[in-house]
């Protein structure tokens, strides 16, 4: 745990019950449901109430800039890193070649236990 006065990392034995008991604390009732952002950050509302802050800031033209740019232009914008340039030698440039088509094939659970077994188990 951390020693929040020393700032340190220290090592302590405790009883099996009151681990437990600690490790429950974490854990939700039946028909709860952890949030994770609530507020201006709620998946719901979170576009709409982001350009609203954006737009009393005065910086409603940040997210035109960035509409208009390309994940690798934005990624060299912020962090003056260019990811199209080869981490090998450094002098080549990167390209999408071609695209993996996701795999909509059987499931490997289905080859592994077929849906007839999969009940009985």
């Amino acid at each position: 745990y951390k020693n929040r006065k020393t700032d340190q990392i220290e090592k302590t034995s405790i009883a099996a019950v009151e681990f437990i008991r600690r490790f429950l604390l974490h854990a939700l009732p039946k028909g709860f449901v952890r949030i994770r952002h609530y507020g201006f950050l709620a998946n719901r509302n979170r576009a709409v109430n982001l350009k609203k802050i954006l737009k009393l800031f005065g910086q409603t033209s940040i997210l035109n800039e960035m509409a208009e740019k390309s994940i690798q232009q934005m990624i060299k914008t912020l962090t003056g890193i260019d990811i199209t340039v080869c981490p090998s030698c450094k002098k080549g440039k990167m390209i999408v070649v071609d695209k993996v088509p996701k795999y909509t094939g059987i499931c490997p659970n289905d080859i592994i236990r077929p849906p007839a077994l999969r009940k009985s188990a």
